[in-house]
């Protein structure tokens, strides 16, 4: 496989990844800030944070409020990392590669960029916004399930979910970093709130059935282990790359 081909397949599924990991952090800042209407604007800010975009959004913003910063995250085609501008080079990179790529996959990414192109190119409204992050996450797993459903255990293959484990593994490492200190203030371990707890695996899809009861107790660490210990199981059974196991058709 040429190099230029790897690299094609490797940053299409990776912008793919981020364009999905962008819509959960939105979200589980919207629903937080919600909550938490008189620290509204410390939560979006942890977003721009997680997100590494802090630089860039100060030198076009002066305020971290939801409209500023689920625009700027969204469809802001001055933001590299921005919904908007990372689906469009998803779709560049699948046409670098078309060839590498089932009639499926690459109509799914075509149709990703036509669906998201429409649904961004105005200003998205609160009470739009949780239907468009669904869409976002929507058409993330419609390419992610043709590219399972229809490519060979190859190389091309490898690469592809490459791209995708690299940017979960970013993503979790940067929820981590930014979620840390609001579940840990004090450098030893302490009970952590189940709100706060939520607030740091929600990002990651992980709320919901993974966390324990609520008598159960969350600690700072346990969110943490929580975190990395899904990513990784997640790599190890999905990437046949990382099993010994014959490689088959699906």
């Amino acid at each position: 496989m040429l190099g230029k081909t790897a690299g094609g397949l490797y940053w299409m599924f990776r912008f793919l990844e981020r364009a999905e990991n962008t819509a959960r952090l939105i979200e589980a800042g919207f629903r937080i800030a919600l909550t938490r209407s008189n620290d509204a604007e410390s939560e979006w800010k942890s977003v721009i944070i997680t997100s590494a975009a802090q630089q860039a959004f100060e030198a076009r913003h002066d305020k971290y409020s939801s409209g500023n910063v689920v625009n700027f995250l969204l469809r802001d085609p001055e933001n590299p990392s921005s919904v908007l501008s990372v689906t469009k080079s998803a779709r560049d990179n699948a046409r670098l590669v078309r060839t590498a790529l089932t009639t499926e996959v690459w109509a799914a990414v075509n149709e990703t960029w036509m669906v998201l192109t429409e649904t961004l190119k105005r200003p998205i409204p609160e009470t739009e916004l949780p239907a468009v992050l669904a869409t976002i996450r929507q058409q993330s797993a419609l390419v992610r399930g043709a590219l399972v459903g229809t490519m060979l255990r190859n190389d091309i293959f490898d690469f592809c979910r490459l791209g995708t484990f690299v940017e979960r593994i970013d993503s979790t490492a940067r929820i981590i970093d930014v979620k840390y200190y609001a579940l840990l203030p004090s450098p030893s371990p302490s009970p952590c709130s189940p709100s706060a707890s939520a607030s740091a695996l929600r990002p990651s899809a992980n709320v919901g059935p993974l966390l324990p009861p609520p008598t159960a107790g969350r600690g700072g660490q346990s969110c943490e282990k929580l975190l990395a210990s899904c990513r990784l199981a997640e790599a190890e059974c999905e990437s046949p790359a990382l099993s010994n196991e014959p490689q088959t058709l699906v």
